[in-house]
């Protein structure tokens, strides 16, 4: 007998019986991973107890001695509110349900050639089986991502997991032993870890010891946690509002970034020609060795708390290296400061006009090897560094590779500054959007621009007085920032402006500090040093068929994973959980094509499932099948675009032969 059809039914002797080998069931199965939390629950109530009379089950409050669920008709409402909770979730007014604004829709083809058609295909394969314009379908034992705050003695949660066969992923939050305690007598923790997708299930009482572990939660199931998330909170803290926050942003972070296999071509094209991968030696030096400096590096971004760091920057130009990030450098240039190098990573075709435009003059040019090959011609002096993130950072297993330097420019100059510095200064890197302010800086490359705070932000804590607010890329964006302050160590990082706080950064104004003397021309002259030309030092291996190998191990895997049946909604999300783990997996071992492939294919895994929960039937056979053609399509459709930019670098190279051409045409 289930325990709600229990407490519907039975007396008052069975009730407590049932609860009590509950709890001692929980208890062990609690202890088998994680002793503190057992001998927490063995510790007597504080605040809460759980109640249990002839009007039935409730929750008392100690310290009050009150009840925490009103009676309704001479019982307590408890079991009432439960079943009435746990009552279609996906439509319930007391339930929130997020979706990061996904919806099925058409990819634009002209700007994602390849990525585009595949998503469209699958689009229109749905409409064939009668899609909804409007509203979803899910079978009526599953729920998708759960999250749960609060759980005010979780009987709720035992509803659900009674009616509910599977749940996809769950987040538990509960802010009181005493109330998780109590749960404990209630829910069948066991049965729900079962019931709850592999490893898919997180659990925190009291505390989050660690935000990395929210991240995870939407991290590790990228594609099925991104769209559908269900959230219910039975009361508010403080402590509870905190976690909402982080749980939301995690969440929002998730969905971007995912980048597609046209943009990382871009990239690819550009250091085919920027990077002399199969000579001896580079036409521009490559970071090989950053070595720390004797003098601290100023990191400029274009944000608009650097109006008022202008002076400074201007007056201490002869005591740091200052590198500007993008679009900084024409304000800097306005000021009549000339910054001592202009970092880029934007692959755009039209970046050398940019630099035209402010113009990029005397000043040495920093990039990644991912830059349009016009931008570096515009430069008396170009070096190049492989950026973390991007695939062709990995093509050929660089000896050196920026980490943390995405998702702007900023982060990568910032990272740079990190190495090199023996300590760092921030200004304009606001990661935000300050109240009452444009989002960049005056005389920048944006020209004028409306003060406005976009719709999805959320505040944030700011670095002064000002109001900040940020949203899911400016906090990627400041989440590497504090991982390159960890990481890197530099002696010290004093943040100047008015934007977003960095952890790991000292709040400071230019009038408290003064900079020491150094020997600017000895220090430039060792940061060029760390940049060298021996392609032999700068490379692990040389992969002449340029990773075309690891292109099959990876396409074959997929087509095996694509063999299997896949016949239900259920089956389709335990089958977009394996394939992205497939793909971050083979990633982990071939990361230059897991890269250049993996924005694509999740993009095309999260198309499947946008449009399979469209379709009004449980039985998504026949879609799955056509699914399955368009994805392997679509992956010869990729690799013949790869080995032809291939092709053409090899030729250019003068190192392709018949055998080699035949294989990449293949």
């Amino acid at each position: 007998m289930s325990l709600i059809t229990l407490l519907e039914s039975a007396d008052i002797n069975t009730i407590q019986e049932a609860l009590k080998e509950r709890f001692l069931s929980n208890l062990q199965f609690f202890a088998s991973f994680s002793d503190p939390l057992a001998r927490a629950l063995q510790e007597p109530a504080r605040e809460y107890n759980l109640w249990l009379d002839e009007k039935g089950i409730n929750v008392v409050n100690l310290q009050e001695k009150s009840l925490l669920f009103p009676e309704v008709e001479g019982r307590h409402g408890m079991l009432a509110s439960a079943k009435y909770l746990a009552s279609s979730p996906l439509t319930h007014p007391n339930w929130k349900l997020y979706t990061n604004d996904l919806r099925p829709h058409f990819m634009d083809e002209e700007k994602f050639p390849l990525s585009g058609l595949m998503h469209n295909e699958l689009l229109k394969s749905a409409n064939l089986e009668g899609m909804l314009a409007e509203g979803m379908h899910l079978p009526n034992d599953f729920l998708p991502s759960v999250t749960l705050l609060g759980l005010a003695g979780g009987l709720h949660l035992e509803c659900l997991r009674e009616h509910y066969a599977k749940i996809h992923s769950l987040l538990i939050f509960e802010e009181s032993m005493d109330l998780f305690r109590i749960s404990c007598h209630l829910v069948d923790y066991s049965a729900l870890f079962d019931q709850v997708s592999d490893r898919a299930c997180y659990l925190f009482v009291e505390s989050v010891s660690d935000r990395a572990f929210i991240k995870n939660f939407f991290e590790a199931r990228r594609v099925s946690s991104n769209f559908l998330r269900l959230e219910l909170s039975l009361y508010e803290t403080p402590k509870i509002a905190t976690i909402r926050e982080a749980i939301a942003e995690a969440h929002a972070v998730n969905a971007r970034g995912w980048g597609t296999f046209e943009d990382e071509m871009i990239g690819v094209r550009n250091a085919l020609e920027n990077v002399s991968y199969l000579k001896e030696e580079q036409k521009h030096p490559v970071l090989l060795n950053p070595k720390r400096l004797n003098a601290p590096l100023c990191v400029v971004g274009n944000g608009p708390s650097l109006d008022a760091l202008l002076p400074f920057i201007q007056q201490n130009a002869n005591k740091m290296i200052i590198l500007s990030s993008g679009t900084a450098l024409k304000p800097l240039l306005s000021y009549g400061i000339v910054p001592d190098f202009q970092v880029e990573i934007e692959r755009i075709d039209f970046l050398h006009e940019v630099l035209e435009g402010a113009p990029l003059g005397e000043v040495p040019l920093l990039s990644g090897t991912m830059v349009n090959p016009k931008a570096l011609s515009l430069a008396k002096e170009s070096y190049l560094f492989q950026r973390g993130g991007s695939a062709v950072s990995e093509l050929h297993k660089p000896e050196f590779i920026l980490g943390f330097s995405s998702p702007f420019v900023g982060n990568a100059a910032f990272a740079l500054a990190c190495l090199f510095g023996s300590d760092v200064l921030i200004a304009g890197l606001d990661c935000g959007y300050i109240k009452g302010a444009k989002k960049h800086a005056q005389n920048s490359f944006y020209g004028e621009e409306e003060i406005e705070i976009p719709s999805g932000c959320f505040a944030v804590r700011g670095n002064g007085a000002k109001e900040v607010y940020s949203d899911s890329i400016f906090s990627l964006s400041r989440e590497n920032l504090e991982n390159a302050i960890k990481v890197f160590a530099p002696q010290m990082v004093l943040n100047l402006g008015e934007g977003a706080y960095i952890e790991g950064a000292r709040p400071t104004h230019p009038s408290e500090f003064e900079l020491r003397k150094i020997d600017k021309k000895g220090a430039l002259e060792e940061f060029k040093r760390a940049f060298v030309k021996e392609t032999s030092r700068l490379f692990r291996e040389e992969k002449r068929d340029f990773h075309l190998l690891d292109w099959e191990e990876l396409a074959r895997v997929f087509e095996e994973l694509w063999a299997r049946p896949v016949s239900t909604k259920k089956e389709l999300f335990a089958f977009i959980d394996e394939a992205f783990a497939l793909l971050a997996s083979h990633g982990r071992r071939h990361p230059f094509i897991g890269t250049l492939l993996s924005g694509s294919i999740s993009h095309y895994l999260q198309a499947l499932l946008l449009d399979a929960i469209h379709i009004p039937s449980n039985d998504i056979s026949t879609f799955f099948e056509r699914a399955r053609s368009i994805f392997a399509e679509g992956m010869k459709r990729f690799k013949s675009e790869y080995a032809g930019a291939v092709l053409k670098a090899r030729i250019k190279s003068g190192t392709a032969v018949a055998s080699s051409i035949e294989t990449l045409g293949q």
